[in-house]
């Protein structure tokens, strides 16, 4: 018989990725206490953020990156906060109608990262070399995004916008695996959307193995 579950507040959270990549946090890396220790919306908050991170890091096009976040509550600001830590380049962040805690507002200052909350999704994407959408607003992101651009969508709901590439989770897995190429052009816009456990738990695998 199981015993009693613990969960833990939103602020337990907000510790532990004071200290830890929250792509190692979900791959049992770096973390002793496991995410199914707190609430299924935190948990799937966080999982989507790192999901948002890994795909950038392998799709982005080197340089300066400016991020356009579609989403609202806690998703889109873990959101902010994972991208704002573990994303190189990051220099400026625009948050459709998002809310923005101090903490999260402080560690952007820090880092000296500019931040917008437009009102209008087309503004919070223009010219963002990265957006990531987090819940059913994505149904209104523009038919364009800026050459080049990555779209994550972790809402599980189509999305309008006009892409060059498409990858689903495996898909991604086979491009950290290195037996499938990624981005093929620079100028392309590239989408990576789908379920991300299975991505995650290979990324542990070849972290473990390199280490």
């Amino acid at each position: 018989m199981a015993g009693p579950v613990t969960q833990f507040a939103v602020d337990e959270l907000w510790r532990v990725l004071d200290d830890v990549d929250p792509v190692d946090v979900l791959s049992g890396e770096l973390c002793s206490t496991p995410l199914s220790a707190f609430p299924a919306e935190v948990s799937r908050a966080v999982r989507a953020a790192a999901f948002a991170v890994l795909a950038g890091r392998v799709m982005l096009v080197p340089g300066a990156v400016t991020v356009g976040v579609i989403g609202s509550g806690l998703a889109a600001e873990l959101s902010v906060s994972v991208i704002a830590r573990h994303l190189p380049d990051v220099v400026h962040v625009a948050v459709h109608k998002g809310h923005l805690g101090a903490r999260v507002q402080d560690q952007l200052d820090l880092d000296g990262i500019d931040v917008a909350v437009p009102g209008e999704i087309s503004d919070a994407v223009f010219g963002a070399s990265f957006v990531v959408v987090t819940d059913a607003l994505a149904t209104g992101l523009p038919r364009r995004l800026a050459k080049g651009a990555v779209l994550v969508n972790t809402s599980g709901v189509d999305v309008p916008t006009q892409v060059d590439q498409v990858y689903a989770a495996a898909d991604l897995r086979q491009v950290l695996a290195g037996t499938r190429p990624g981005r093929r052009r620079i100028d392309d816009v590239v989408l990576v959307e789908d379920r991300f456990d299975a991505v995650l738990a290979d990324y542990s695998s070849a972290r473990r193995k390199s280490g």
